[in-house]
């Protein structure tokens, strides 16, 4: 979790939080990779959804 970025967007740790919740995504260790993106929505690739 890049905090400098979210606070450059003007978002914070609750708000990622808030939006992972409601993703269904229990933590943020499920996470593989995410991004805000120009629009303003959450984008997340889970490390469930990575192929080996």
């Amino acid at each position: 979790m890049n905090t400098d970025n979210l606070s450059k967007l003007n978002l914070d740790r609750k708000w990622l939080y808030e939006k992972l919740q409601e993703l269904d995504v229990k933590s943020i260790s499920e996470v593989f990779y995410g991004e805000v993106q120009k629009n303003g929505q959450l984008f997340i690739d889970t490390k469930n959804d990575i192929s080996h």
